[in-house]
């Protein structure tokens, strides 16, 4: 938390898991090798700008990195080692997040198409009212679908979700949503 000096061989070990162009893997266990190709991950970036920024570490090195991330719909994915990129609200919202605390307005970063991680946002969100289904993760396996996916039955938790705010179904989804509603 800002305001909080972390022991300094936690920041020791954050330092040393980025990857010469800024960005970082989920988790290098020898860091004296380069990080592998395809292998950064957006969401590992994005939480790492984020202790940076708020212990007043530099982190434009790690915007740049995380800028990378961003595909032509204006979303963020988490990484190619996870197969081929395909924009998700949760990696979308840690950029938002991360590009607001390392003091970048999010709504300025745009794709090569000229879309923003908040239209990709606005493209994926789902009404309170969505019908039975409409889920961007399933809570019960943990296993994503795409939006356009059909499950036959609401859970109990999109039930609440659906009922008690944004209509995310997952904490980053949720924090994605408060972020996306305060930029409006």
């Amino acid at each position: 938390a800002t305001g909080h000096q972390p022991n300094a061989s936690a920041l020791n070990w954050l330092s040393a898991q980025q990857c010469a162009d800024g960005g970082f893997e989920a988790f290098r266990a020898d860091t004296t090798q380069p990080c592998a190709a395809g292998a950064e991950d957006e969401n590992a970036t994005a939480l790492a700008i984020e202790a940076y920024a708020a212990l007043g570490k530099p982190v434009a090195t790690a915007v740049s990195a995380l800028k990378k991330f961003e595909l032509a719909d204006g979303g963020f994915y988490e990484s190619a080692a996870f197969g081929p990129p395909a924009s998700d609200a949760d990696s979308t919202g840690l950029a938002l997040s991360a590009l607001a605390a390392a003091g970048v307005d999010p709504t300025t970063v745009a794709a090569s198409s000229g879309t923003t991680a908040v239209d990709f946002l606005e493209s994926v969100q789902l009404p309170c009212t969505a019908t039975s289904g409409d889920a961007a993760i399933s809570p019960e396996s943990e296993q994503w679908t795409r939006h356009h996916r059909r499950r036959p039955r609401a859970s109990a938790r999109e039930q609440s979700d659906r009922e008690h705010g944004p209509c995310a179904v997952s904490p980053l989804s949720l924090s994605c949503a408060r972020l996306w509603c305060a930029l409006r």
